[in-house]
């Protein structure tokens, strides 16, 4: 069980950088007022997330965010977070390395409350990326946002209605 009361800045619960076919599983990560539950950066890839919970409180903290990853297996977690801008899943790009690239989302539950501006999951950047069996929840906010990232969705639930594009979206 990891848990973390910080201020905001670049902290976060679990940060995993530049290490290749990594297993992450069976963590409880609790947060407040840091960067994110757990941060995957440049170069580590191959990765399995399976079975952690997150849960994070404050404007900004991120359940999850994947910057420059690819090949990431991540199945059977639960992601809640609760603030402004608290995103569930956000894939990134740093502009450095690699997008987020050819990862597998499955069987993950994805629950953002109390704000209008946290997406359930924001594809910020990367292709081939794919979520089968996933369940999306953003209260008062979208679902799914997209900004120049590219999804597969198959047999996820989430509001149909509820996608958003960000002006000048590419993906």
């Amino acid at each position: 069980t990891i848990i973390k009361n910080g201020t905001l800045g670049e902290s976060h619960g679990i940060y995993h950088n530049g290490a290749n076919y990594s297993i992450i599983s069976n963590n409880n990560i609790s947060v407040t007022n840091t960067t994110s539950g757990m941060r995957i950066w440049q170069y580590s890839d191959y990765i399995t997330l399976a079975s952690n919970n997150v849960s994070t409180t404050g404007n900004s903290v991120i359940g999850l965010v994947f910057t420059d990853v690819s090949y990431l297996n991540m199945s059977l977690n639960t992601i809640t977070t609760s603030g402004s801008s608290a995103h569930g899943i956000e894939l990134g790009f740093t502009g450095g390395g690699s997008p987020t690239n050819h990862n597998v989302f499955k069987a993950n539950k994805i629950k953002t409350t109390s704000a209008s501006t946290a997406y359930g999951l924001y594809l910020w950047a990367g292709v081939n990326n794919t979520f089968i069996d996933d369940n999306i929840t953003a209260t008062n906010s979208n679902d799914i946002r997209i900004d120049d990232g590219v999804g597969t969705l198959i047999n996820v639930t989430f509001n149909k209605n509820d996608i958003g594009f960000e002006t000048g979206a590419t993906g």
